[in-house]
């Protein structure tokens, strides 16, 4: 009995392994509470740290911009996204043949609730003022970007330098909607793509090949923010292509970029920064470009899409379990019950059995004590028999011996 609840509870975690929806992504806990979703503002003398789980974002208090976002989660948590020497978050204006950056004059980060912080950077392009918000909520896997842009001739660049050297190689994934409908493209080459103001999403995506086998590490990109209107190109770009100080200097880095006409005002993307996570990459919309370079995605995308059922599969199978483990439980109580009674039983005929043995033995003694008491009144008899025999023998014959004379 005790062996079948354990084979049931071996079964129960055979069973949770199996109906495990995600191979290599961000781990579910059946039982035992679930993390606290967060959103951390910090600050210190010289930064200023807003943090969720997936994402931290470290501000300068003294250049006022963004210098540093870093992984959070997953294998890669501490990892820092930007290389050193250059900030993490940056619009580039280009007219012409000439090209410049955004100057940052001013921060604002404000916790709006326990479950989101907002980021507004403020600068200016000449005498004409921009702005830069980042939103970040406990239960995002992304950043809101929104910018604020003047009206001018040429093009704005938002550009999100990254250190090339965190993984392996580095494949290009975008889709946007043209006249066949919706367009995948994929590339190792970095470059910039038109999108006709239709994009859908891009990825860059960090990978890693052991043994001729492909692993996706990585997803960075963004799609495009519902209300806002969409990148005229998209892709990424080499620090040779930038020609802006210090970005044209700086090795081991490309550039995602989302560019915008001059006369566009208000520009939104949905930014995606984290290790493979099939729930980031299909809450931030970047799933179509993901799927595309890597089809195994796929797979993974539908067991976060049919996780409910799944559970509430395992759920019905966990209840069920339970039940046969109280039934058995029941049963096996009823049986200890009954094994402590035959114990009892066991006890009381094994006194008896030994009273009987003796009894038995005493009887025996007394049969072979009786036995050879018969014996002697045998031979007894016999002895007196004969002599008895000889008298009466003897007296009758006198008897006859008279008679006849």
């Amino acid at each position: 009995m005790k062996n079948s609840v354990a084979l049931l509870f071996t079964l129960g975690i055979m069973l949770i392994a199996i109906l495990s929806p995600i191979a290599g992504a961000r781990a579910r806990v059946i039982g035992g509470g679930l993390p606290k979703a967060y959103v951390n503002v910090t600050e210190t003398n010289a930064t200023v740290v807003v943090s969720n789980e997936y994402n931290e974002i470290i501000i300068n208090k003294t250049s006022n911009t963004v210098s540093a976002i870093l992984l959070n989660s997953g294998d890669y948590i501490g990892t820092r996204v930007n290389p050193r020497g250059v900030q993490a978050l940056d619009i580039i204006y280009a007219f012409n043949n000439t090209r410049g950056k955004v100057q940052w004059t001013k921060y604002d980060v404000v916790k709006e609730s326990n479950d989101r912080a907002r980021i507004t950077l403020t600068g200016t392009i000449g005498n004409e003022t921009v702005t830069l918000t980042l939103l970040m909520g406990a239960y995002r896997p992304y950043i809101d970007l929104v910018a604020q842009l003047p009206v001018r001739p040429g093009f704005y660049y938002i550009i999100l330098p990254v250190n090339e050297s965190i993984d392996q190689s580095w494949i290009m994934a975008m889709t946007y909607y043209s006249s066949q409908g919706l367009t995948p493209l994929t590339s190792k080459n970095l470059t910039l793509e038109p999108t006709g103001y239709g994009l859908d999403a891009l990825t860059m995506l960090g990978v890693t090949t052991t043994n001729q086998t492909t692993r996706l590490d990585l997803v960075f990109g963004y799609s495009n923010l519902p209300g806002y209107i969409s990148p005229i190109e998209a892709g990424a770009l080499q620090p040779k292509d930038v020609n802006v100080t210090p970005y044209n200097t700086v090795k081991n880095a490309f550039y995602i970029t989302a560019a915008y006409g001059g006369a566009s005002r208000t520009v939104g993307v949905r930014l995606l920064l984290a290790p493979y996570d099939p729930y980031a990459i299909l809450a931030a919309g970047v799933e179509e470009p993901v799927k595309a370079a890597y089809p195994r995605a796929d797979a993974d995308y539908r067991g976060v899409i049919y996780e409910n059922l799944i559970l509430d599969r395992l759920n019905k199978t966990l209840t069920l379990m339970k039940n046969r483990l109280k039934n058995l439980t029941a049963l096996n109580e009823k049986l200890e019950k009954n094994i402590s009674t035959c114990k009892g039983c066991q006890s009381y005929w094994s006194n008896e059995l030994h009273v009987k043995e003796l009894t038995i033995k005493r009887l025996q003694e007394r049969l072979r004590a009786d036995g050879l008491l018969a014996e002697g009144a045998f031979f007894l008899g016999i002895i007196l028999g004969v002599a008895g025999g000889y008298y009466v023998i003897g007296a009758q014959k006198k008897k006859v011996g008279v008679r006849r004379r």
